[in-house]
Parts: structure tokens; sequence; C-alpha cells
């Protein structure tokens, strides 16, 4: 099982008794046998559910947003070129090519607590791909948005249904701006 990024320096570890993991930013709660919450601080980190699959979440303002990456799709009747497609181009005879064939994963969007949130889920379960969700603004400072991402990739069958339930349920909190500390590169923006 894969797991996308996530640099871990300095980590300190607990586990939940209630299944529940809750930071300055989020409350979150797994339907999970076991439930590991491994930290880097208030903004980074990683859920281990079932002692199995890794969920990564990050906060700040460089964020990713789990997009995939659009290919540019050229159409052409030239056999040599239909052999030469990349990862950046797909060459295609269709004019009616479907573009959404090239995705991974769906994308779905829900509100929470006024909040609009992205949630990706993969197209094709068996081969793996991504589940997670991403929002855009949960707090809107001088700097830009600040962002949350949350995900992983290959689940088990039960630590997916964990995951999906426990994300569509994700308690974005308030809190006092003016105590949050959010890395900005190397320093903190209070």
């Amino acid at each position: 099982m894969c797991c996308i990024f996530s640099l871990h320096y300095g980590c300190r570890s607990h586990t939940d008794n209630d299944n529940v993991i809750s930071t300055p930013m989020f409350k979150i709660s797994f339907d999970a046998n076991s439930v590991s919450h491994v930290e880097q601080g208030d903004y980074d980190g990683a859920v281990i559910l079932n002692n199995s699959d890794t969920v990564y979440y990050r906060v700040g303002y460089f964020v990713s947003n789990l997009s995939d990456p659009i290919p540019e799709i050229v159409y052409t009747n030239d056999p040599l070129e239909l052999k030469r497609s990349t990862d950046r181009t797909v060459y295609v005879s269709d004019k009616h090519f479907d573009a959404d064939l090239l995705r991974s994963h769906n994308v779905h969007f829900f509100m929470s607590k006024g909040h609009r949130i992205k949630m990706i889920s993969p197209i094709d379960t068996v081969a793996g791909g991504a589940i997670g969700i991403y929002v855009d603004s949960l707090l809107a400072t001088k700097l830009g948005n600040v962002r949350l991402n949350m995900f992983c990739e290959k689940l088990t069958k039960t630590s997916y249904r964990s995951l999906s339930n426990a994300l569509l349920n994700i308690d974005l909190l308030a809190w006092d701006t003016s105590k949050l500390k959010i890395p900005y590169g190397s320093y903190y923006i209070q």
C-alpha cells in the first residue's frame, strides 16, 4: 500500500482511545478497530487506521488541492503520433474522446460549517487511487487562504469505508485566530 507525501521530523505519537483525532483546525472521528495519530505539530500529521493504512493531513498556505494533472489532448490520424502519448500529452484519433477517461478519481463537493469541501474518491477501487478532502479556505489572512487536505491511497476495504464516513463528517473547528500560528515557509504567521 502506497501513501503520498509527508515529511516526518521530530514526530510525537499517541493513540486516541475513542477514535477521535482533534487538532486546532479540525476534529474527525473514525469507525476503525484502531486509530493512531502521528503529528509533526498542530498542522501536519498522519492517522494510521487499523494498523495498516496511513491518512496524511496538512494545513497551511501551500497545500495540494488533490487535482489530477490534466494532460494536453492532441487529435491526430498519424499512427506514429498515436504511440507517443506521455503523462503530459495524449494523442488520440477520436475527435469525441472523453477526457474523463484519463482521470484517476471522482470529485464531489459538499458544505460543512460554511466551508466548501472538495472530496475525491477513486474511479477504480481495485487499482487503488486516492481518497481525501481539500478545503481551500479554512481561514483568510493577509497572506492568503489557509488550506487543508487529508488523503490516502490504496486503502483496505475496511479502512476505505471508515475514512469515507469520517471525511464526510469532519468537523472544521472555529478557533481564536489571535492565538493561531500558521506555518508559512520556515516561519510562523500570527
